[in-house]
């Protein structure tokens, strides 16, 4: 008897960090002024390593390189901007 197993399988850490967006997820710039919750559209076809974000309810892309955005954080989202990471690590205000 074959039986299948409905348990996932773990998730695979992945070296293209294209793979690591997916569209509508919450990102942030890594550094500048710019404390602007983005979303993240799509990778560029022509550059992989470059992709679009848009800010909430605006129609505009940006173009940016992946590695200068990362995913929000939880409180990010509640606070609906980049929080500042002090030297010990902690997100502050």
């Amino acid at each position: 008897m074959n039986m299948k197993s409905n348990i996932s399988k773990p998730a695979v850490a992945s070296n293209d960090t294209a793979t690591d967006f997916v569209r509508g997820d919450a990102v942030v710039l890594i550094n500048g002024d710019d404390n602007t919750l983005y979303e993240f559209s799509k990778v560029n076809t022509v550059l992989n390593a470059k992709c679009y974000i848009t800010k909430p309810c605006k129609a505009k892309m940006l173009s940016v390189w992946i590695s200068d955005i990362r995913h929000a954080t939880t409180a990010e989202i509640t606070a609906r901007r980049r929080l500042d990471i002090s030297t010990n690590g902690v997100l502050i205000a």
